[in-house]
Formats: structure tokens, C-alpha cells, sequence
């Protein structure tokens, strides 16, 4: 991999401060002075790389995307481990990732699908994109699993992935409200018992 330009490097840079501080206080709560002091960037630096915050805004769910991308061989994507195995490592993986902030920021895409979808119709198509890229890899993993025997065959993976992505959307929810990895852990096992 090439190593970054200079003018990369700090568009990155950005994007990383700006995506720590929306993910803590929100898109709508972040001002771009917020940002520019977290980046310690100027103002002509920040509209050299971005026409407007919607365009950082766009900038910053590709971000995730890809964090999210760059994580799969640590859990859906490994390639030593069943089905099964699989989504009980992506269960431990972002366990801890969400228990390092106590439980209290959610998921930064479903954040902002929260905040944005309906304000702004591009924001609603890249986000909805990202929660069907993410389906349609536990669609490959449950399909894996129907192969293999270990996931009954009487499963639909396309409608069962929809559902695993929904409902763990919906568990990080109350576990915000709560502070606490309990529905994270209801989600787990539910989620195996789905696909006996």
C-alpha cells in the first residue's frame, strides 16, 4: 500500500477528529469550529478537503465503512471459524469496543441514520447502503452455515441476516438508554437460537 501524501494525511486526519466528536455529541451538536480546533487544522485547511460539513459528513460514513471492513477478518470474515463462531466473534468484538465508553455511544452509523436519514436524502441513501453491505455479509455467513449443516436449512439467510441487522441495531439502542452490554449479550443468544 502506498504510504499517504502529506495533503491525505491531514484529510484524514480530520475526518478521524470529526468522526470522534460526532460520534460522542452528535452530527447536528458538532460545529466545524469544534472540528477544526480537534483537528488543530485552520479553516482554509478544513474547505481545502471539504466543500461544506455535508461533505465531511459523507466522508465520515465511508470512514466507518471501512473500519467496519477492516475488522471482518477479526470476526465474519475469519477464515478459521464456523458460522456460528463467526457472529459469537462479532458479538465479542464489539462488546469491547462499546464497553470501552461504558456502553454510552452506540453505533456511529446508526447514529447518524438516527439523526440524518430523514433531513437530507443523500445521507439517508449512503447510510442505508451501509447497513445493507453489512446484511448481506451475515447473509454470506448464514448461508455458509445452511452448507454446512451446523444452521438449520429451513432458514431464509436473506430475511434472517435483515432481521440479525435490525435487531442488533435496535439492542445497541437500549443499550445506550441503559449504559450497560446487557442487550448486546440478549442479542448474542437469541441470535444463535434464530439458527437452530
Amino acid at each position: 500500500m502506498n504510504a499517504l501524501s502529506k495533503g491525505e494525511q491531514t484529510k484524514l486526519h480530520i475526518i478521524e477528529s470529526a468522526a470522534t466528536l460526532i460520534y460522542q455529541q452528535g452530527f447536528n451538536h458538532t460545529g466545524i469550529a469544534q472540528v477544526l480546533k480537534a483537528a488543530n487544522v485552520s479553516k482554509g485547511s478544513f474547505y481545502f478537503h471539504f466543500d461544506d460539513k455535508d461533505q465531511l459528513g459523507l466522508a465520515i460514513i465511508d470512514h466507518h465503512r471501512q473500519q467496519f471492513k477492516n475488522s471482518l477478518p477479526l470476526h465474519l470474515h475469519h477464515p478459521a471459524l464456523s458460522s456460528r463462531e463467526k457472529i459469537t466473534a462479532f458479538h465479542q468484538y464489539y462488546y469491547a469496543a462499546f464497553s470501552q465508553s461504558n456502553f454510552s455511544y452506540g453505533c456511529p452509523i446508526g447514529n447518524l441514520t438516527q439523526e440524518l436519514t430523514d433531513l437530507c436524502p443523500i445521507f439517508a441513501k449512503k447510510l442505508n447502503d451501509s447497513l445493507q453491505r453489512m446484511s448481506q455479509i451475515f447473509m454470506q455467513v448464514i448461508a455458509q452455515g445452511i452448507e454446512n449443516r451446523e444452521i438449520s436449512s429451513d432458514i431464509n439467510a436473506e430475511q434472517t441476516a435483515y432481521f440479525i441487522v435490525d435487531s442488533w441495531e435496535g439492542a445497541i439502542l437500549r443499550m445506550k438508554a441503559l449504559s450497560s452490554g446487557e442487550p448486546l449479550n440478549r442479542w448474542h443468544t437469541f441470535t444463535l437460537k434464530l439458527l437452530d
